[in-house]
């Protein structure tokens, strides 16, 4: 194993992988969130916003900035764009992710939290992976109700993810032998809490 531990941690929108990505950082875990590597480049790198802007140009403010929401409409309704924005920021998140992991940390093992962590650029390095699910009316009704998406547009984005069992096939044949833990949040905060404990106590020493 690595001298520091790098894990993935993933599960598709609404199954609650950020939740469980901060209740991992209570616990002593150091946690890179893939969105917000995202969103700094697509604020701040001038050449990765000049990229996008050309890929899907309906996505560009008056400013010149990024409308992420803009974005979000157009590649969650065509499968072949979403492709094209994926292989236009991987390589750019890749780079900022290995800066991140190279800063000094005290923390035993790193999370790195994508919903694409394992087909991302990061997925051939990791350890082992933690994999956050829901049934699916549950995540439907999850992210419904927090008022961020409709309900269409909720099962429009879960159509184009892979489903738990993808990602965990993904996985294994990627990293073929390393472990992959499976994390069920179908019921309460305290239950996933509870889980989420169990299974930290569990990782391999660094």
């Amino acid at each position: 194993m690595a001298a520091h531990p790098v894990w993935g941690l993933t599960g598709n929108i609404g199954a609650g992988k950020s939740t469980v990505g901060g209740m991992l950082r209570e616990l002593g875990a150091r946690v890179i969130d893939s969105d917000a590597t995202v969103r700094t480049l697509l604020e701040s790198d001038e050449a990765v916003m000049r990229e996008v802007r050309a890929a899907v140009p309906a996505a560009r403010r008056p400013d010149g900035g990024i409308d992420r929401a803009a974005v979000a409409r157009e590649v969650f309704a065509d499968r072949g764009k979403l492709t094209v924005l994926q292989d236009l920021l991987y390589p750019s998140v890749g780079k900022a992710t290995e800066a991140l992991l190279a800063e000094a940390t005290n923390a035993p093992v790193t999370f790195i939290e994508a919903i694409n962590v394992v087909e991302g650029p990061s997925g051939s390095r990791l350890e082992g992976l933690w994999l956050v699910e829901a049934d699916s009316e549950v995540l439907v009704e999850r992210v419904a109700a927090s008022g961020r998406l409709s309900v269409a547009e909720v099962q429009a984005r879960l159509a184009m993810q892979a489903g738990p069992e993808a990602k965990a096939e993904a996985f294994r044949g990627l990293r073929p032998g390393r472990p992959i833990v499976r994390i069920s949040n179908n019921g309460s905060l305290e239950e996933l809490r509870t889980q989420v404990t169990a299974r930290w106590n569990d990782l391999p020493a660094g």
